[in-house]
């Protein structure tokens, strides 16, 4: 049996007395574009964080293809090839839209601060190697013909993919998406959903936080269910829908019925 890409085991996060995260296990394997739903204030985005090094845990560990990376901090997951978007957007609003993209290529980038000064012919070939990738990235989410505007001039769903591009610049093993198809209509959310199921078939691993439920259990490969900080379910979509515990904690009986359909 293959290591998972992602496990983890008793995750757990406190503020005082409240249980945002209470020993949470799960598992990710490679390729998975595993959708992570709940109701408001479950725990999807404190876990989030804690696997991308936002926030510390308060026990339990988390692995990463098999390896311990509990407690590292965000550069150093980024590093090792963590990357994520977040539920109201982040980007460099006054620089372009490539160069938002090229800033996520820092982690891989090799510090030469007197070559970059005096602007030496290798640091040169490798800026333009970046902007080509970088362009290509842009040209992946549909936004190569926007490269030179400014990142905060961009309607709200380019902003939106723009976080994506700059995510996949990192060259990700394990790309976490917190509400992406946020704020944006169905035209955008269908073609937002088109470029996640293209990366995932070119085998990128994904966890995807989200609350449009046929958007979730129409590309996700397996779904969690967190109430309360808890996991109440974990499956596939077919078999989460099902699940009394997630029909009386999260769904309704109309909606349930509603997005098997």
């Amino acid at each position: 049996m293959s290591t998972p890409v992602l496990r983890l085991e008793g995750l757990a996060r406190h503020f005082g007395g409240v249980r945002a995260l209470d020993g949470v296990d799960l598992e990710v394997a490679a390729g998975d574009l595993y959708g992570l739903i709940g109701p408001n204030g479950a725990g999807k985005t404190t876990m989030i964080d804690i696997i991308s090094g936002f926030q510390p845990a308060t026990s339990g560990t988390f692995e990463l293809d098999g390896v311990d990376v509990s407690g590292w901090p965000a550069y150093r997951l980024a590093a090792a090839g963590v990357a994520r978007s977040f539920q109201t957007v982040r980007l460099f609003r006054n620089l372009t839209a490539l160069e938002n993209v090229l800033v996520g290529m820092h982690p891989h980038r090799r510090s030469d601060t007197l070559g970059q000064v005096f602007l030496l012919p290798a640091l040169r070939r490798q800026h333009d190697v970046r902007v080509e990738e970088g362009r290509t990235l842009l040209d992946r989410v549909g936004l190569v013909e926007q490269r030179d505007r400014l990142a905060g001039e961009l309607a709200y769903a380019d902003q939106r993919r723009l976080e994506i591009a700059r995510a996949l610049a990192l060259r990700p093993r394990l790309l976490l998406l917190d509400e992406p198809a946020a704020g944006t209509n169905p035209t955008e959310g269908a073609r937002l959903q088109e470029l996640l199921v293209e990366l995932n078939r070119d085998g990128l691993t994904m966890v995807l936080v989200e609350h449009h439920l046929r958007l979730v259990m129409s590309m996700c490969t397996r779904v969690a269910v967190l109430d309360f900080g808890k996991k109440i379910a974990d499956g596939t979509p077919a078999e989460v829908i099902r699940q009394q515990a997630v029909v009386e904690a999260y769904l309704g009986k109309e909606a349930a019925e509603e997005v098997a359909t």
